[in-house]
């Protein structure tokens, strides 16, 4: 069989050209200035003569305001993210601090402002509002989808479920505003007291706390906790807010030691800084806020100097089932528990500060302390039921009859 064979020249055929892939842009934008571009996996920021900069050791500073736990597991699957979480930030949407994010180069960001909320006089803040979400919302499960618009956008960092709502004439609702809703975690009772007790009693130190309050649930048997963003002024404007994780570029939370972290800091806070932040650890610590990892410290950029930022996720640890009872989780003299004014001398030499002058300061909030907790512990019995709030009152107490003991052996 005679076989045909024809010859054609190359360019008879037509070929498909290779589809060029274009990365999408989203741009940045810090203090409703553009600051710099995402593209793939490049991070870009402007200087200031508006050059762009490579600046991919930026990551894990950008990584820090994201979500995280179920949260971040809603926003990965609502958008159908597999690859990378940096694909995530267009889908943010009123982050904490100054950040924007958008595929325009116009800043568009808007805030819905709250109502205020008229403070009582009482140590607790126990509102009387209505919660006008749905439970899907305040329970969610990892399928549900912020795209088709089940939930808001999750855009909050840290670990726990929370919500960006407002209070509208006295009914909280689902809102990208000023406030964050904690709603009652069922393996934690009775957390969001623990948290808005002690984020309250951070005030007593003499440290700044944004508003908060509670919500009681009568079929939960439980609070909801709702607090003011500090980094949203009653303008509408927004704080320039970076957390100490970001500050140090950390890709973990939880790594380090108070001394590392001093040495750190020491060339980054001015010396009353320096003092207050000491405190603010030595505080934590009483309070058995093991919980005060690297993301839960921060600071508002103010003319060009950090100042430590308003108290916030401050919670005693001790009563909790499952969770380390330790006064710390970032080591002080290589200690966790046990912990004494005298244990952060080599922090105060860190910082430059005298260290006599330090202890006397840290002897003062033990005296803070000792006074005026009690007074607070008693707020749980007597705004409550007891048969609420007995055990919980009975497990702070513990914790501090433990500081009490220590602090005398340690005399």
């Amino acid at each position: 069989m005679n076989h045909l064979v024809f010859s054609f020249p190359l360019s008879v055929f037509c070929f498909p050209k290779k589809a060029k892939i274009v990365q999408k842009i989203t741009y940045i934008f810090k203090s409703q200035k553009l600051y710099g571009y995402m593209q793939g996996e490049n991070l870009f920021l402007f200087d200031e003569n508006n050059n762009e900069i490579l600046a991919n050791e930026k990551w894990d500073e950008m990584f820090d305001i994201l979500p995280e736990g179920i949260d971040l597991q809603i926003m990965l699957n609502s958008y159908n993210i597999q690859n990378s979480k940096k694909e995530l930030f267009i889908y943010l949407k009123n982050p904490i601090g100054d950040y924007y994010f958008s595929q325009s180069r116009k800043h568009r960001d808007a805030i819905l402002l709250s109502d205020k909320i008229k403070k009582s006089d009482e140590i607790l803040q126990i509102l009387d509002c209505d919660i006008k979400i749905g439970n899907l919302r305040l329970y969610p499960n990892s399928e549900i989808s912020a795209k088709h618009n089940e939930i808001q956008q999750l855009s909050i960092s840290g670990y726990q479920h929370k919500l960006q709502v407002g209070v509208f004439n006295n009914e909280i609702q689902e809102s990208y505003s000023n406030f964050i809703l904690k709603p009652i975690s069922p393996n934690l009772p009775l957390l969001a007291l623990n948290e808005h007790l002690h984020t309250k009693f951070m005030s007593e130190f003499g440290f700044e706390t944004p508003f908060s309050g509670i919500i009681y649930d009568e079929k939960m048997h439980d609070f909801h906790y709702i607090i003011k963003r500090f980094d949203i002024n009653d303008n509408g404007s927004k704080n320039s807010q970076i957390s100490l994780n970001a500050l140090m570029r950390s890709s973990d939370k939880y790594e380090g030691t108070m001394e590392q972290i001093s040495k750190f800091l020491s060339q980054r806070l001015g010396k009353n800084e320096s003092v207050k932040f000491v405190k603010y650890i030595y505080a934590n610590a009483l309070l058995y806020n093991s919980d005060l990892h690297k993301k839960n410290i921060s600071f508002i950029v103010k003319d060009g100097s950090l100042k430590l930022s308003p108290a916030y996720d401050v919670i005693n640890l001790y009563p909790l089932k499952g969770y380390s009872n330790n006064q710390t989780h970032l080591k002080i003299a290589g200690k966790n528990n046990k912990i004494l004014a005298g244990d952060f001398d080599g922090v105060a030499r860190n910082f430059g500060l005298n260290v006599e002058e330090n202890r006397e300061n840290l002897r003062e909030i033990f005296q803070i302390y000792k006074e005026k907790y009690p007074v607070y512990l008693a707020q749980l019995t007597q705004k409550f039921d007891k048969s609420l709030t007995e055990a919980l009152k009975r497990k702070l107490t513990q914790s501090y009859e433990m500081n009490l003991k220590n602090a005398k052996v340690g005399d």
